[in-house]
């Protein structure tokens, strides 16, 4: 899925929003926050769901969060062109059958990445630091900064736009041909204080492969708020189930994944 970035923070931060029609806006299209912007990506995750392994079902749940900082280093042609990132802190919880599983840390935590547009794709690399092995296997995985999922042109309140087979990669890294479908409708449009906002659902069915020949099923609904001055996401809710298959079993549950996203603009 992308890298692929609370409200409250906006509220004071007013930018000049475009003119839209009171029953169609444009989701997408070029990119609206200036150079040097630092945007902030705060995350919740939770998961309720069984393990089968052979003949044996555990119960396992997990409760995790994140923050990742982003900083806007080069916008050209309004094209974002450059960024470092740097995933701030962690926190997780897994537990089976109600004992505590010790997890890793995540090695890219604390580590700043330079992201850097190449074409139609984007690359990795570290800033200011040495990776190791694991790391490396990290910033090799391909992503994207871009929303690719949102159309350039006018949507209207009530449309559902389904996007393009062939987009639905760049949105989901390691997206198989397995049956997949991504559509996004526009319920409303209206204001959070001065800030004029688009009232999204999104739906997805994808599996994606996670490595090692195992892969991950999601069938979520979202329901998202976003920036339409600054064509950013600033709060979303995915809720639906997961299935997960591997080389040890297969687990299923019910996900809840929240986020929130707040930009600080350059002086």
């Amino acid at each position: 899925m992308r890298l692929a970035l609370c409200l409250a923070a906006l509220l004071a931060l007013l930018l000049v929003s475009p003119a839209l029609a009171q029953d169609a806006a444009v989701l997408g299209g070029d990119w609206t926050l200036p150079e040097g912007t630092t945007v902030t990506s705060k995350s919740t995750t939770t998961f309720d769901g069984e393990f089968a392994i052979g003949r044996q079902t555990l119960r396992v749940q997990d409760a995790s969060s994140d923050v990742t900082r982003t900083v806007m280093d080069s916008v050209a042609n309004g094209r974002l062109m450059r960024a470092v990132q740097t995933l701030e802190s962690v926190r997780r919880r897994f537990s089976a059958d109600g004992q505590p599983v010790p997890s890793d840390l995540d090695p890219m935590l604390g580590r700043a990445v330079r992201m850097q547009r190449e074409g139609d794709r984007w690359t990795q690399s570290p800033l200011g630091w040495r990776p190791d092995e694991a790391q490396k296997r990290e910033m090799a995985e391909p992503f994207t900064l871009d929303d690719a999922e949102y159309p350039a042109h006018p949507l209207a309140v009530g449309e559902t736009y389904e996007v393009p087979d062939a987009v639905i990669p760049l949105v989901y890294t390691g997206a198989t041909s397995a049956p997949r479908r991504l559509t996004l409708r526009l319920d409303s449009l209206g204001t959070v204080g001065d800030v004029p906002v688009a009232h999204l659902t999104q739906t997805v069915l994808v599996t994606v492969d996670t490595g090692d020949g195992d892969t991950m099923t999601m069938d979520m609904t979202a329901q998202v708020v976003r920036h339409l001055g600054w064509m950013l996401d600033v709060k979303t809710r995915w809720q639906g189930d997961i299935t997960v298959h591997s080389s040890e079993g297969t687990m299923t549950g019910a996900m809840d994944y929240r986020e929130t996203q707040t930009a600080a603009l350059p002086d």
